[in-house]
């Protein structure tokens, strides 16, 4: 048992959040989330280094939510806009320099 307490006292120290101070770590991110669908708000502003801008519209498409349909007004998705498309090829590591 004592080989069991030894490793357990070494692994918290190489642990990187062993001495962060507790607490929730997603806490201050929660402003980020949309209640709506529990996804991060669209990020509409320009990538770094991005050599051109582009539309922030958004189209709307014929597909209801089928959460908020009522009877009096059936409301649609909306497709990305160009920059949100733009920004999310970026997040998976796409350059336009590599063309």
């Amino acid at each position: 048992m004592s080989n069991h307490s030894e490793k357990s006292s070494s692994s918290s120290s190489s642990c990187p959040h062993a001495n962060n101070g507790g607490g929730c770590p997603v806490a201050s991110k929660i402003d980020e989330i949309d209640p709506l669908n529990a996804m991060p708000r669209p990020n509409q502003q320009p990538a770094p280094d991005q050599p051109f801008s582009l539309s922030t519209d958004r189209e709307k498409s014929t597909i209801p939510k089928a959460s908020e349909c009522t009877n009096e007004k059936i409301i649609t998705w909306e497709y990305p806009s160009p920059q949100m498309f733009w920004n999310a090829m970026v997040k998976k590591g796409f350059s336009c320099n590599k063309f």
